[in-house]
């Protein structure tokens, strides 16, 4: 008799993410981050990068749910994005339903991730 305790896939829940504004839905269990149970999936509504929370390539906003964050780079998500739900999908656990929307990096002329936005408009002048 094979011993279970301590496997985090067979003690993981399992929840449903769902994109907003989109048909889109798929599986995510609490022991992988949202990005892997996307691939696991065979979606690809989420941008792909780097895997590890350094590109900012899988930037989301969680519109509704539950998750759990892992440390990101604050050049992709400040403090202030993340009050507002966006982080990056290879850096959370859903631990509940999830509804999410794409959030990629804006590319306005002369933006600079992780600066204040007082700063990007006094070198926009």
């Amino acid at each position: 008799m094979s011993s279970q305790i301590g496997n985090p896939a067979v003690l993981a829940d399992v929840h449903q993410v769902r994109v907003h504004d989109e048909t889109v839905q798929f599986k995510a269990s609490s022991a992988v981050n949202l990005l892997v149970a996307m691939e696991q999936a065979r979606e690809s509504v989420i941008g792909i990068g780097c895997r590890g929370g350094g590109c900012g390539k899988c930037r989301i906003r969680v519109l509704d749910g539950d998750y759990e964050t892992k440390r990101m780079s604050r050049a992709w998500v400040t403090e202030e994005d993340e009050a507002q739900g966006i982080v990056l999908a290879c850096r959370i656990f859903a631990r509940s339903d999830l509804t999410i929307i794409s959030e990629p990096l804006p590319m306005a002329y002369g933006y600079q991730p992780g600066r204040s936005s007082s700063l990007q408009q006094a070198e926009l002048k």
